[in-house]
């Protein structure tokens, strides 16, 4: 009985980390040599689970004078619509962190150095990464 229970557990967590995705993006021209990581997963309702981790960040007043936070922007794949922000990068030194929703499966994924109060994307792409959730 006990080996049994060993083998379930063993078993939900190989499931758990199989229906999450790790995908690398990359830093621009703009910081070339700053990189990251998305995960995702679905959650419950269907919804696509966003877990953002960028490394080599410098302060975003160094990438743009104006700027203080680093945002995050979404939107389909392929579509020329306007970006949706997904949030802003919590800083730790120089790695910044957000974890968020969006209905998207499939999406291009940009960070902008910009004021925290903008509603639109218009600071310097720093970041990007075309992601898909499996």
């Amino acid at each position: 009985m006990r080996r049994t229970g060993g083998w379930l557990i063993l078993s939900a967590a190989l499931l758990v980390s199989a229906c999450h995705r790790w995908q690398q993006i990359r830093g621009t021209s703009v910081l070339p040599t700053s990189i990251g990581e998305v995960q995702t997963g679905a959650t419950p309702d269907d919804q696509t689970q966003v877990r953002v981790t960028v490394y080599n960040l410098p302060p975003p007043q160094t990438v743009s004078r104006d700027a203080t936070a680093y945002l995050v922007w979404v939107r389909p794949a392929g579509s020329d619509a306007p970006p949706q922000r997904l949030g802003q990068l919590v800083l730790d030194g120089d790695t910044g962190n957000l974890q968020a929703v969006t209905p998207l499966r499939q999406f291009e994924l940009v960070v902008t150095a910009q004021s925290p109060d903008d509603s639109t994307i218009e600071g310097d792409r720093v970041i990007r990464g075309q992601i898909k959730r499996e």
